[in-house]
Protein backbone atom coordinates (compact mmCIF):
# COMPACT_ATOMS: atom_id res chain seq x y z
CA UNK A 1 0.00 0.00 0.00
CA UNK A 2 1.07 3.67 -0.94
CA UNK A 3 0.72 7.05 0.58
CA UNK A 4 1.01 10.18 -1.74
CA UNK A 5 1.20 13.29 -0.52
CA UNK A 6 2.47 17.01 -1.81
CA UNK A 7 4.81 19.42 -0.87
CA UNK A 8 5.59 23.02 -1.57
CA UNK A 9 8.85 22.15 -3.31
CA UNK A 10 6.79 20.25 -6.19
CA UNK A 11 7.70 16.54 -3.69
CA UNK A 12 5.55 13.47 -4.76
CA UNK A 13 6.03 11.31 -1.14
CA UNK A 14 5.83 7.39 -1.98
CA UNK A 15 6.05 5.67 1.24
CA UNK A 16 6.02 1.92 0.69
CA UNK A 17 8.48 -1.03 1.94
CA UNK A 18 11.38 -2.60 1.18
CA UNK A 19 13.60 -5.95 2.17
CA UNK A 20 16.74 -5.94 2.37
CA UNK A 21 19.24 -8.45 0.52
CA UNK A 22 21.05 -11.29 2.24
CA UNK A 23 24.60 -10.88 3.18
CA UNK A 24 26.50 -13.31 0.46
CA UNK A 25 28.17 -14.91 3.28
CA UNK A 26 25.30 -15.75 4.92
CA UNK A 27 23.34 -17.23 1.71
CA UNK A 28 26.02 -19.87 1.11
CA UNK A 29 26.00 -20.47 4.97
CA UNK A 30 22.36 -21.54 4.17
CA UNK A 31 23.01 -23.45 1.03
CA UNK A 32 25.83 -25.11 3.00
CA UNK A 33 23.37 -26.03 5.78
CA UNK A 34 25.64 -24.49 8.41
CA UNK A 35 22.52 -22.00 9.83
CA UNK A 36 19.34 -21.76 9.81
CA UNK A 37 17.43 -19.32 7.68
CA UNK A 38 17.23 -15.81 8.68
CA UNK A 39 14.00 -13.99 8.91
CA UNK A 40 12.98 -11.53 6.05
CA UNK A 41 14.05 -7.51 7.67
CA UNK A 42 11.75 -5.01 6.37
CA UNK A 43 13.23 -1.81 5.99
CA UNK A 44 11.18 1.31 5.84
CA UNK A 45 11.45 3.22 2.30
CA UNK A 46 10.71 6.74 1.60
CA UNK A 47 10.71 7.89 -2.02
CA UNK A 48 11.12 11.76 -2.53
CA UNK A 49 10.49 13.05 -6.57
CA UNK A 50 11.99 16.85 -6.43
CA UNK A 51 11.84 19.31 -9.14
CA UNK A 52 14.54 21.89 -9.41
CA UNK A 53 13.41 23.53 -12.65
CA UNK A 54 12.11 26.90 -12.72
CA UNK A 55 8.86 27.39 -12.53
CA UNK A 56 7.19 24.68 -10.69
CA UNK A 57 4.44 25.49 -8.90
CA UNK A 58 4.35 25.60 -4.51
CA UNK A 59 1.62 23.56 -2.42
CA UNK A 60 1.66 23.69 1.65
CA UNK A 61 4.43 21.87 3.13
CA UNK A 62 4.00 18.90 5.65
CA UNK A 63 7.09 17.33 6.45
CA UNK A 64 7.64 13.59 5.96
CA UNK A 65 7.69 11.43 8.45
CA UNK A 66 10.23 8.84 9.02
CA UNK A 67 11.39 6.23 11.21
CA UNK A 68 15.43 5.89 12.55
CA UNK A 69 16.92 3.67 9.28
CA UNK A 70 13.95 4.65 6.75
CA UNK A 71 15.99 4.74 3.27
CA UNK A 72 14.92 7.91 1.33
CA UNK A 73 15.03 7.04 -2.63
CA UNK A 74 15.84 10.48 -4.04
CA UNK A 75 14.78 11.33 -7.67
CA UNK A 76 15.93 14.97 -8.87
CA UNK A 77 14.39 16.65 -11.96
CA UNK A 78 16.63 19.41 -13.06
CA UNK A 79 19.37 21.01 -15.22
CA UNK A 80 20.22 18.41 -18.12
CA UNK A 81 23.62 17.16 -17.47
CA UNK A 82 23.73 19.27 -14.09
CA UNK A 83 25.40 17.90 -10.95
CA UNK A 84 23.02 18.59 -8.10
CA UNK A 85 24.32 18.61 -4.53
CA UNK A 86 22.24 17.35 -1.79
CA UNK A 87 22.92 17.80 2.43
CA UNK A 88 20.98 16.67 5.47
CA UNK A 89 21.00 18.93 8.87
CA UNK A 90 19.67 18.76 12.03
CA UNK A 91 19.74 21.41 14.24
CA UNK A 92 22.03 23.36 11.97
CA UNK A 93 24.43 20.52 12.20
CA UNK A 94 25.33 18.81 8.16
CA UNK A 95 25.09 15.02 9.30
CA UNK A 96 25.51 13.55 5.49
CA UNK A 97 25.84 15.22 2.55
CA UNK A 98 27.22 14.39 -1.21
CA UNK A 99 26.03 14.76 -5.10
CA UNK A 100 24.05 13.31 -7.71
CA UNK A 101 25.07 13.72 -11.40
CA UNK A 102 22.14 14.48 -13.94
CA UNK A 103 21.70 12.30 -17.11
CA UNK A 104 21.20 14.00 -20.48
CA UNK A 105 17.49 14.63 -19.50
CA UNK A 106 18.18 16.44 -16.44
CA UNK A 107 17.34 13.53 -14.30
CA UNK A 108 19.06 11.60 -11.14
CA UNK A 109 19.20 9.67 -8.02
CA UNK A 110 20.59 9.33 -4.90
CA UNK A 111 19.80 6.93 -1.39
CA UNK A 112 20.03 8.47 1.86
CA UNK A 113 19.59 6.35 4.90
CA UNK A 114 18.11 8.73 7.84
CA UNK A 115 19.87 9.40 10.76
CA UNK A 116 19.82 6.95 13.89
CA UNK A 117 18.28 9.15 16.66
CA UNK A 118 17.29 8.49 20.28
CA UNK A 119 14.69 11.14 20.50
CA UNK A 120 12.30 12.94 17.75
CA UNK A 121 14.24 15.16 15.64
CA UNK A 122 13.43 17.53 12.78
CA UNK A 123 15.79 17.27 10.26
CA UNK A 124 16.09 18.83 6.72
CA UNK A 125 16.94 17.62 3.42
CA UNK A 126 17.85 20.88 0.81
CA UNK A 127 19.19 19.98 -2.58
CA UNK A 128 20.91 22.37 -4.73
CA UNK A 129 21.30 22.86 -8.30
CA UNK A 130 23.02 25.57 -10.17
CA UNK A 131 20.87 28.88 -8.29
CA UNK A 132 17.72 26.48 -8.00
CA UNK A 133 17.04 24.98 -4.58
CA UNK A 134 14.78 22.68 -2.71
CA UNK A 135 14.42 21.91 0.94
CA UNK A 136 12.28 19.13 2.82
CA UNK A 137 11.60 18.68 5.82
CA UNK A 138 12.24 15.48 7.57
CA UNK A 139 10.90 14.82 11.25
CA UNK A 140 12.75 11.08 11.72
CA UNK A 141 11.14 8.89 14.90
CA UNK A 142 13.67 6.43 16.92
CA UNK A 143 12.98 2.75 16.85
CA UNK A 144 13.39 0.27 19.61
CA UNK A 145 11.96 3.14 22.27
CA UNK A 146 9.72 -0.23 24.00
CA UNK A 147 13.68 -1.92 24.88
CA UNK A 148 14.53 -0.22 27.57
CA UNK A 149 10.65 -1.27 29.18
CA UNK A 150 10.99 -5.09 28.33
CA UNK A 151 11.17 -5.90 31.79
CA UNK A 152 8.54 -3.35 33.03
CA UNK A 153 5.70 -5.08 29.96
CA UNK A 154 7.14 -8.46 30.89
CA UNK A 155 6.36 -8.09 34.61
CA UNK A 156 3.00 -6.39 33.64
CA UNK A 157 2.03 -8.43 30.76
CA UNK A 158 1.37 -7.35 27.84
CA UNK A 159 -1.25 -9.95 25.61
CA UNK A 160 -2.28 -8.49 21.56
CA UNK A 161 -5.30 -9.90 19.91
CA UNK A 162 -4.89 -8.81 16.03
CA UNK A 163 -5.18 -11.00 13.06
CA UNK A 164 -3.15 -8.84 10.99
CA UNK A 165 0.04 -9.08 13.11
CA UNK A 166 0.16 -5.14 12.82
CA UNK A 167 0.74 -4.60 15.92
CA UNK A 168 2.58 -7.46 17.73
CA UNK A 169 5.04 -6.29 14.68
CA UNK A 170 5.71 -3.00 15.54
CA UNK A 171 5.76 -3.54 18.93
CA UNK A 172 8.54 -6.57 18.09
CA UNK A 173 10.36 -3.70 16.02
CA UNK A 174 10.54 -1.10 19.01
CA UNK A 175 12.02 -4.12 21.19
CA UNK A 176 8.72 -4.85 23.40
CA UNK A 177 7.73 -8.14 24.93
CA UNK A 178 3.72 -9.30 24.29
CA UNK A 179 1.94 -12.63 24.04
CA UNK A 180 0.04 -13.20 21.20
CA UNK A 181 -3.64 -13.98 21.86
CA UNK A 182 -4.94 -15.57 18.79
CA UNK A 183 -7.75 -17.76 20.13
CA UNK A 184 -10.34 -17.42 22.64
CA UNK A 185 -8.71 -20.07 24.84
CA UNK A 186 -5.62 -18.00 25.51
CA UNK A 187 -7.65 -14.50 25.54
CA UNK A 188 -9.21 -16.51 28.91
CA UNK A 189 -6.20 -17.80 30.02
CA UNK A 190 -3.94 -14.35 29.65
CA UNK A 191 -3.42 -12.81 33.02
CA UNK A 192 -1.38 -9.97 31.93
CA UNK A 193 -2.59 -6.30 32.76
CA UNK A 194 -2.51 -4.72 29.23
CA UNK A 195 -4.58 -5.76 26.28
CA UNK A 196 -4.52 -4.07 22.71
CA UNK A 197 -7.22 -5.46 20.57
CA UNK A 198 -6.90 -4.27 17.09
CA UNK A 199 -7.78 -5.39 13.14
CA UNK A 200 -11.63 -5.64 13.90
CA UNK A 201 -13.50 -5.06 10.82
CA UNK A 202 -17.10 -6.66 12.44
CA UNK A 203 -18.30 -4.46 14.89
CA UNK A 204 -20.05 -7.73 16.86
CA UNK A 205 -16.83 -9.38 16.93
CA UNK A 206 -14.90 -6.77 18.66
CA UNK A 207 -18.06 -6.26 21.14
CA UNK A 208 -18.00 -10.16 21.72
CA UNK A 209 -13.58 -10.00 22.57
CA UNK A 210 -14.51 -6.45 24.80
CA UNK A 211 -16.81 -8.62 27.18
CA UNK A 212 -14.27 -10.99 27.11
CA UNK A 213 -12.33 -8.67 28.84
CA UNK A 214 -14.61 -6.83 30.91
CA UNK A 215 -14.72 -8.61 34.62
CA UNK A 216 -10.94 -8.26 34.34
CA UNK A 217 -11.37 -4.52 33.04
CA UNK A 218 -13.25 -3.62 35.94
CA UNK A 219 -10.59 -5.15 37.86
CA UNK A 220 -7.64 -3.20 36.82
CA UNK A 221 -7.26 -4.12 33.54
CA UNK A 222 -5.64 -1.32 30.73
CA UNK A 223 -7.64 -2.91 27.00
CA UNK A 224 -6.17 -0.48 24.47
CA UNK A 225 -9.07 -0.70 21.08
CA UNK A 226 -7.57 0.18 18.07
CA UNK A 227 -9.83 1.76 15.15
CA UNK A 228 -12.69 0.25 16.04
CA UNK A 229 -15.22 -0.67 13.07
CA UNK A 230 -18.45 1.47 12.53
CA UNK A 231 -20.95 0.46 14.73
CA UNK A 232 -19.16 -0.64 17.41
CA UNK A 233 -20.31 0.58 20.72
CA UNK A 234 -19.17 -0.03 24.58
CA UNK A 235 -18.89 1.59 27.81
CA UNK A 236 -20.79 4.97 26.05
CA UNK A 237 -17.92 5.09 23.45
CA UNK A 238 -18.70 4.81 19.61
CA UNK A 239 -16.38 5.69 16.08
CA UNK A 240 -19.06 7.88 13.96
CA UNK A 241 -18.24 7.97 10.08
CA UNK A 242 -18.31 11.18 8.86
CA UNK A 243 -20.45 11.94 5.59
CA UNK A 244 -17.92 14.28 4.12
CA UNK A 245 -14.23 13.59 5.27
CA UNK A 246 -13.04 16.65 7.74
CA UNK A 247 -9.98 18.69 6.81
CA UNK A 248 -8.64 20.03 9.98
CA UNK A 249 -5.43 20.13 12.24
CA UNK A 250 -4.94 17.41 14.84
CA UNK A 251 -4.54 18.23 18.23
CA UNK A 252 -2.78 16.30 20.91
CA UNK A 253 -3.78 16.70 24.65
CA UNK A 254 -0.03 17.76 26.35
CA UNK A 255 -0.54 15.82 29.81
CA UNK A 256 -0.17 12.75 27.71
CA UNK A 257 3.54 13.35 27.57
CA UNK A 258 5.10 11.50 24.81
CA UNK A 259 6.90 12.00 21.68
CA UNK A 260 4.31 12.51 19.44
CA UNK A 261 3.73 16.31 18.58
CA UNK A 262 0.39 17.61 17.56
CA UNK A 263 1.34 18.72 14.26
CA UNK A 264 2.61 14.80 13.11
CA UNK A 265 -0.74 14.33 13.39
CA UNK A 266 -1.49 16.32 10.53
CA UNK A 267 -5.10 17.48 8.96
CA UNK A 268 -6.56 14.47 8.16
CA UNK A 269 -9.17 14.55 5.93
CA UNK A 270 -10.63 12.80 8.97
CA UNK A 271 -13.08 9.68 8.03
CA UNK A 272 -14.50 9.45 11.19
CA UNK A 273 -14.43 10.66 15.25
CA UNK A 274 -15.15 9.01 18.21
CA UNK A 275 -18.08 9.95 20.34
CA UNK A 276 -17.74 9.54 24.27
CA UNK A 277 -18.88 9.74 27.44
CA UNK A 278 -18.72 12.93 30.36
CA UNK A 279 -15.75 12.43 32.01
CA UNK A 280 -13.91 10.50 29.35
CA UNK A 281 -10.38 12.12 28.87
CA UNK A 282 -9.49 13.07 25.24
CA UNK A 283 -5.98 12.04 24.17
CA UNK A 284 -6.37 13.30 20.49
CA UNK A 285 -9.35 15.38 18.71
CA UNK A 286 -9.43 17.90 16.10
CA UNK A 287 -12.02 21.05 15.55
CA UNK A 288 -14.81 20.40 13.58
CA UNK A 289 -16.63 23.95 12.12
CA UNK A 290 -20.23 23.65 12.45
CA UNK A 291 -22.19 26.35 9.94
CA UNK A 292 -25.00 27.44 12.27
CA UNK A 293 -28.53 28.01 10.49
CA UNK A 294 -29.01 31.15 8.48
CA UNK A 295 -32.41 33.27 9.89
CA UNK A 296 -34.31 35.57 7.61
CA UNK A 297 -33.73 38.08 9.63
CA UNK A 298 -30.11 37.85 11.63
CA UNK A 299 -29.82 40.40 14.77
CA UNK A 300 -27.07 42.76 14.28
CA UNK A 301 -25.51 41.85 18.02
CA UNK A 302 -25.03 38.32 16.90
CA UNK A 303 -24.74 37.81 13.35
CA UNK A 304 -24.33 34.17 11.68
CA UNK A 305 -21.23 32.54 13.22
CA UNK A 306 -19.41 29.00 12.85
CA UNK A 307 -19.22 26.80 15.87
CA UNK A 308 -16.15 24.42 16.61
CA UNK A 309 -16.24 21.29 17.60
CA UNK A 310 -14.21 19.02 19.45
CA UNK A 311 -13.97 15.50 17.33
CA UNK A 312 -12.17 12.93 19.77
CA UNK A 313 -10.05 10.81 17.50
CA UNK A 314 -8.36 8.86 20.85
CA UNK A 315 -9.80 9.33 24.20
CA UNK A 316 -9.80 7.35 27.90
CA UNK A 317 -12.43 6.16 29.33
CA UNK A 318 -12.27 4.72 33.08
CA UNK A 319 -14.34 1.08 33.72
CA UNK A 320 -13.85 0.32 37.15
CA UNK A 321 -10.75 -0.35 38.72
CA UNK A 322 -9.60 -0.04 34.59
CA UNK A 323 -9.54 1.91 31.55
CA UNK A 324 -10.56 1.53 27.94
CA UNK A 325 -8.28 3.70 25.31
CA UNK A 326 -9.92 3.87 22.60
CA UNK A 327 -8.12 4.97 19.47
CA UNK A 328 -9.32 6.11 15.69
CA UNK A 329 -6.03 7.27 14.24
CA UNK A 330 -5.38 6.54 10.23
CA UNK A 331 -1.83 6.69 10.98
CA UNK A 332 -2.00 3.15 12.95
CA UNK A 333 -3.80 1.48 10.10
CA UNK A 334 -0.55 1.84 8.67
CA UNK A 335 1.73 -0.10 11.63
CA UNK A 336 4.14 -1.35 11.32
CA UNK A 337 5.75 1.31 8.92
CA UNK A 338 4.01 4.65 9.34
CA UNK A 339 6.07 6.14 11.92
CA UNK A 340 3.47 8.20 13.80
CA UNK A 341 1.40 5.37 14.11
CA UNK A 342 4.42 3.46 15.78
CA UNK A 343 5.48 6.73 18.08
CA UNK A 344 1.43 6.92 19.11
CA UNK A 345 1.48 3.01 19.87
CA UNK A 346 4.86 3.70 21.73
CA UNK A 347 3.51 6.52 23.65
CA UNK A 348 0.37 4.55 25.19
CA UNK A 349 1.71 1.79 26.18
CA UNK A 350 4.21 3.80 28.04
CA UNK A 351 1.89 5.79 29.50
CA UNK A 352 -0.35 2.68 30.25
CA UNK A 353 3.07 1.41 32.24
CA UNK A 354 2.89 5.04 34.26
CA UNK A 355 -0.45 4.12 35.16
CA UNK A 356 0.28 0.98 36.48
CA UNK A 357 3.73 2.09 37.73
CA UNK A 358 2.88 5.48 39.03
CA UNK A 359 6.95 6.67 38.97
CA UNK A 360 7.47 5.83 35.89
CA UNK A 361 4.74 8.45 34.45
CA UNK A 362 2.35 10.21 35.58
CA UNK A 363 -1.51 9.47 34.64
CA UNK A 364 -3.02 12.94 32.68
Amino acid sequence: MSVLCRTSTGLSVWLAGAILAMPASSAEKIAKGQGPVPAKREVPVSRLAVSLLEGVAAAGQHPTMVLSGTELAVLVDGAPSGLATWQVACAGVVLKQGKIPLDADGRGKVRIVAPDVRHRAECELRLTCGDQARTRRIVVFPTGRLADSAGLLARLGLGIVDETGSVQAAVKADGGVAQNLPTQLAEEAFTGKVVVLAGFKRPELLAITCRRFESRLKAGLSLVIVNPPVGWRRWGVEYVSLATPAKAPGRLAEEFGGLTQAADLGSGPWQGFLKGPTGATEIAWFPQVIEAPKKDKPKKDKPNSSKPLRRSLALVVKVGKGRAIVMALPQMKRLPSDAVGRSMLNDTILWILGVHLPSHRKEP
